[in-house]
């Protein structure tokens, strides 16, 4: 497990049986732009997408919001990748 630390807006923020958790958008675009190597990276976006959520969709336009941050661009190709 890695942890790290990173500025949220509120609206990334939910609550999940009394439990606060980042969104799955943000959790999915956190992930794709943070996980290494690569095949973990999508691994990992690909089980956050398979029940159908519009997650990936989502995460994208997140990342396009948030360009500069680092990861970005590792993090669209893990999306280009993904299959859920």
């Amino acid at each position: 497990m890695r942890v790290f630390r990173s500025d949220l807006e509120p609206e990334e923020i939910v609550e999940v049986n009394r439990v606060v958790v980042t969104t799955p958008a943000r959790t999915c675009a956190d992930l794709a732009r943070l996980t290494e190597p690569l095949p973990e990276a999508v691994a990992a976006v690909d089980v956050m997408a398979r029940d159908g959520e519009p997650v990936l969709d989502d995460a994208s336009s997140w990342l396009a919001c948030h360009s500069r941050w680092a990861g970005v661009a590792s993090a669209r190709r893990v999306l280009q990748l993904a299959e859920p």
